[in-house]
């Protein structure tokens, strides 16, 4: 009984193994992981609750941001090569920058700099009183909605 319980720990260590590989091949993406890997998406929800399963899990997930974050480096500083056509000839190339791949990625790395921050405050300019918004109604208005007086 013993080694049917060793051999099943193992297979479960191996598919646990296998899904993680193919969720960082499917970049995070959990149902591509489960089809490519053949586990029920019930049997991962039920692995996350193993907290060693859970910690490798995020590990791929960091991975993949990471990956994420290299990727609009390169597409917002190096740039993309792109393919120059003229009556469907190639007649050369240009490189392309992203400015807002290089805003998300200044604003993930240095938020506190690059992040817009809106402040609302309850008071009006000059601190007085709260802002008050008075509706009034004309007494057509108030008779056609029966507004009393």
């Amino acid at each position: 009984m013993k080694k049917v319980a060793e051999k099943r720990t193992k297979r479960t260590v191996n598919k646990k193994e296998l899904f993680l590989k193919k969720l960082l091949l499917s970049l995070g993406n959990v149902s591509r992981a489960c089809k490519l890997s053949k586990t029920g998406r019930t049997t991962f929800y039920e692995w996350k609750e193993d907290s060693e399963f859970l910690c490798a899990y995020n590990d791929v997930l960091e991975e993949v941001v990471e990956m994420a974050e290299s990727e609009l480096f390169r597409r917002g500083v190096k740039g993309v090569r792109k393919p120059i056509f003229q009556g469907k000839k190639l007649v050369g190339h240009v490189q392309e920058y992203s400015d807002t791949c290089l805003i998300f990625l200044l604003k993930a790395l240095k938020p506190e700099k690059y992040t817009q921050v809106q402040k609302i405050a309850p008071t009006d300019p000059t601190g007085q009183e709260p802002w008050k918004i008075e509706v009034v109604y004309d007494s057509a208005v108030k008779a056609d909605f029966g507004i009393a007086e």
